[in-house]
C-alpha cells in the first residue's frame, strides 16, 4: 500500500470486486430504502453485434491483379463490417446515456432525501433544545409560588406556546395571540 492514495485505499475494496467480475451483486437494492420512482432497475442489453472475423479482403488469383469483381466483393464486406461497428456504437452511445440519465435522476432523488432529512433534523433538535429550556425554567419559576396564584399556574403554558417571545409553537396557540388571550381568560376565570 506503499503508492496508494487515500481515494484509493477507501476504495480498494469496490476495485478488487470489479476485477473480480461479479456484478450481480452491484445491482442489489434494498426495497425499502427507495421509493418507487428512484428504484435501481437492473437492464439486461442484448449484446452488441460485432464484425465477422476473419480478414475482408477476397484472396487475389496468384498471377496478377485484383479484378473487379474481387474489389466490389472486398468493398461490400467492409461496408457490411463499418455498418456493424457503427450500430454497435451506436447502441453503446444509447445505453451509456441512458444509464448516465438514472444515475442523474437517482443523485437528484439523493439530494431532495438529503434536504429533506436535513430540515427533519433541524425541526428535532430545535424542538429538543426548546423542550430542554422549558424543563430547566418551569421548576424553577414555579417553586417558590403560591399554590393559589392563577398566572403562576398559567405560567408554563404561556412558557411552552411561545407567549413571551419564545420560538416554540405548539397545538395551544404558538403565534395565534388571539388563542392566547382565550385561553388566559379561561384559566383566570376558573
Amino acid at each position: 500500500m506503499l503508492g496508494t492514495t487515500s481515494f484509493e485505499s477507501d476504495f480498494e475494496d469496490v476495485l478488487e470486486h470489479d476485477v473480480e467480475g461479479d456484478y450481480e451483486s452491484d445491482f442489489e437494492y434494498d426495497e425499502g430504502t427507495w421509493d418507487e420512482a428512484a428504484k435501481v432497475r437492473p437492464r439486461s442489453f442484448r449484446p452488441l453485434k460485432a464484425p465477422q472475423k476473419g480478414s475482408p479482403t477476397v484472396t487475389p488469383p496468384r498471377q496478377g491483379l485484383a479484378t473487379k469483381a474481387e474489389l466490389d466483393a472486398t468493398a461490400k464486406k467492409l461496408d457490411a463490417r463499418i455498418a456493424t461497428n457503427t450500430g454497435s456504437i451506436k447502441a453503446l452511445d444509447g445505453r451509456t446515456r441512458t444509464m448516465e440519465t438514472e444515475s442523474a435522476k437517482m443523485g437528484t432523488a439523493l439530494k431532495k432525501e438529503i434536504e429533506v432529512r436535513k430540515r427533519q433534523t433541524t425541526e428535532l433538535r430545535k424542538g429538543l433544545d426548546e423542550s430542554r429550556q422549558l424543563a430547566m425554567i418551569v421548576p424553577l419559576i414555579t417553586a417558590g409560588a403560591d399554590p393559589n396564584d392563577k398566572f403562576a399556574k398559567m405560567l408554563p403554558i404561556l412558557l411552552y406556546s411561545g407567549a413571551f417571545g419564545g420560538g416554540g409553537s405548539s397545538g395551544l396557540g404558538g403565534d395565534n395571540q388571539g388563542m392566547m388571550i382565550a385561553m388566559m381568560a379561561i384559566a383566570l376565570s376558573a
